[in-house]
């Protein structure tokens, strides 16, 4: 949505319209993040087993 748009909205249809836009910003971040967890869920026990047979 270009400026101009926005500003032709009324109050309610502006806050809707940012509520809806944060809630997507939020779930991409949370979908990001999960992934990113599972990545070192799955890499931290490796990374772990490998360090100790470096310092044992």
């Amino acid at each position: 949505m270009t400026r101009e748009d926005f500003a032709k909205l009324n109050e309610a249809e502006a806050k809707a319209y940012l509520l809806a836009e944060l809630k997507s910003i939020v779930a991409a971040e949370t979908a990001a993040n999960k992934e990113l967890q599972d990545q070192v869920g799955v890499l931290l026990p490796n990374i772990t087993e490998g360090l100790l047979k470096i310092f044992k």
